[in-house]
């Protein structure tokens, strides 16, 4: 039976800053994004606008950076034996480390944009594996689960001080990684992998301000969200059922399967109150790892 499993990581800012730059790092001039990525900026800015945050600009050189990462990741595992996702292998033109154990963890990661690009501030990253092809929305409602990565999005908590002015995100196999910095990225526009098209860096800022206000039309009456307790998921509907059937048994009455992005999540409870799922969540972190929430 092929459960899902989720992990996701954050590098901690601590008080540290170097300007360390490989004098060769260039930001290739193909680098590309693709329309997952882009889904993923637009996720996580829309987010940020429903709290009066302004949308970060999309860096070029932090998509670069976020990209070779999670395909390092991918090909290399460097995450394994006691190191963590923000590690990185031997196997590139970059400084290597252990993030949990190397003693110089910290430089390693918050260097990458200017050893990899012509970026000039340190990098903060968010980032998750799953054991299923990763996608923009399931990305995106495990940061906003919990609390820490949600505040990194929304510059809350230990963040509030921060002032993101650039943004990078790719997404590869089971990885999606974000990267933050705070410096401006004068590199030129991006590409979209897809058809080579142009992307400005703020194009969705543009965008949201050079939409037209229409006059409003009645609407139909929307039910409310429901937030869901998310334990597993499936490619097959029958594996999912079997797994709905054995929580059952054991006492999930409410266990379901629902199918999100050609997958099956399997939730236990469901709440049209998300203070009560996140409530939920916690009291069964040590029962399901990686229990996350989505929202339907």
């Amino acid at each position: 039976m092929r459960k899902r499993l989720a992990i996701v990581f954050l590098l901690f800012p601590l008080l540290h800053y170097s300007q360390t730059r490989s004098s060769e790092a260039i930001t290739p001039v193909d680098s590309c994004v693709s329309s997952d990525d882009v889904h993923l900026y637009r996720l996580i800015n829309e987010y940020r606008l429903v709290f009066g945050l302004e949308i970060i600009p999309f860096s070029k050189s932090l998509c670069y950076v976020a990209k070779t990462h999670v395909r390092d990741l991918f090909a290399n595992r460097p995450d394994l034996q006691s190191c963590n996702l923000h590690s990185w292998s031997d196997k590139g033109q970059w400084t290597p480390c252990c993030y949990a154990k190397d003693p110089n963890r910290t430089s390693c990661m918050w260097n990458k944009p200017r050893e990899l690009t012509t970026y000039m501030g340190d990098g903060q990253e968010l980032i998750m594996w799953e054991n299923i092809p990763a996608s923009p929305q399931s990305a995106f409602d495990q940061w906003r689960s919990f609390d820490l990565t949600n505040d990194m999005m929304l510059n809350r908590g230990r963040w509030a001080d921060n002032e993101w002015k650039a943004i990078g995100i790719a997404i590869y196999q089971g990885y999606a990684s974000v990267w933050f910095g705070e410096v401006d990225d004068h590199e030129p526009s991006l590409l979209l992998c897809e058809n080579q098209n142009e992307l400005a860096a703020d194009w969705l800022i543009t965008e949201i301000h050079e939409t037209p206000e229409e006059e409003a039309e009645p609407e139909e009456a929307v039910p409310d969200s429901r937030y869901y307790l998310i334990v597993s998921s499936f490619k097959e509907e029958s594996m999912a059922a079997s797994e709905v059937k054995r929580l059952q048994a054991g006492g999930y009455e409410n266990a379901k399967a629902l199918m999100v992005d050609d997958n099956f999540r399997v939730s236990i409870y469901d709440y049209t109150d998300l203070s009560e799922a996140q409530k939920m969540r916690r009291q069964l972190s040590n029962v399901f790892k990686g229990i996350w929430i989505m929202e339907q």
